[in-house]
């Protein structure tokens, strides 16, 4: 058994959630969870822009603001 194989903690791109892969027969993906790995990519691609944002609305919150390039 290569480091390949092992099943790893992860969290969703999409939802923010803790998840573990690869797991056999289960729809999770590299970068999603169960359940988001089932929603059509649209959505999924809103969640995942929604999820960024409020964890950088965190960082700031809490004093450590990130450098962040501004929007063109």
């Amino acid at each position: 058994m290569n480091g390949d194989d092992e099943v790893q903690t992860r969290v969703c791109r999409a939802c923010g959630e803790k998840y573990r892969y690869p797991v056999k027969h289960s729809p999770a993906q590299r970068f999603y969870c169960e359940l988001c790995a089932q929603l059509p990519t649209t959505v999924r691609a809103v969640f995942e822009r929604l999820t960024r944002r409020v964890v950088e609305l965190e960082r700031a919150a809490s004093g450590r603001v990130a450098a962040r390039k501004p929007h063109a």
